[in-house]
């Protein structure tokens, strides 16, 4: 369901902000023909990096940096790792 109203928000977000203003943008007698492109393709990276930049802040947790491993670790090092860190977090090991 939250994909769902995702979806729905970005198709709003476009149908009422980014296709008006890149319509208003290159709207011939603005600016110059190569200006107005320049303008628009301007604009549209921007958005993108906008959303890019919203959606690394919104990832999951980095799992390799709570056990303390790199991801070329191996598989060996990690089940270590996973191994220590249960140990501590155990309510019965770790009273």
């Amino acid at each position: 369901m939250a994909d769902d109203a995702s979806s729905l928000t970005s198709f709003f977000f476009y149908v009422f902000f980014i296709h008006p203003a890149t319509a208003w943008i290159l709207r011939p007698g603005r600016f110059e023909r190569k200006k107005s492109i320049a303008y628009a393709i301007a604009f549209l990276a921007a958005i993108a990096a906008l959303k890019t930049g919203l959606e690394y802040n919104d990832r999951g947790p980095n799992h390799y940096v709570r056990l303390g491993v790199t991801r070329s670790s191996s598989p060996l090092e990690i089940k270590r790792a996973y191994k220590k860190i249960s140990l501590q977090l155990h309510p019965d090991k770790n009273p």
